[in-house]
């Protein structure tokens, strides 16, 4: 049970759809409705919790780093400018100057 406490909101309404179609309570075109995804999907949720429980369901991205993230230098950089700055800027206007005054 531990497992469904780490789950996202989202998750755990997947997991009781999913556990529907595993009962037989409601059928895998009518999962994909609720969830908005194809049936093909559904399927293969039902085969991940039937292999690895609940578990299968968690996402493997969760508490790893973005691969879109900048290296860490050019955070640091960017951010003491920013502060330096534009402090008072907003997001948008602030990225406009950087790219503007600081390339």
């Amino acid at each position: 049970m531990q497992e469904i406490l780490e789950m996202s909101r989202k998750e755990r309404e997947r997991y009781k759809v999913v556990s529907g179609v595993i009962e037989g309570a409601i059928t895998q075109i009518q999962a994909s409705e609720l969830l908005g995804v194809t049936d093909r999907q559904i399927r293969n949720l039902v085969v991940r919790i039937r292999t690895e429980g609940v578990r299968g369901l968690i996402s493997k991205k969760r508490g790893r780093p973005s691969n879109n993230r900048w290296a860490a230098p050019l955070q640091h950089k960017i951010l003491s400018i920013v502060r330096e700055k534009y402090h008072d800027f907003g997001p948008s206007f602030a990225l406009e100057k950087l790219k503007e005054n600081h390339n």
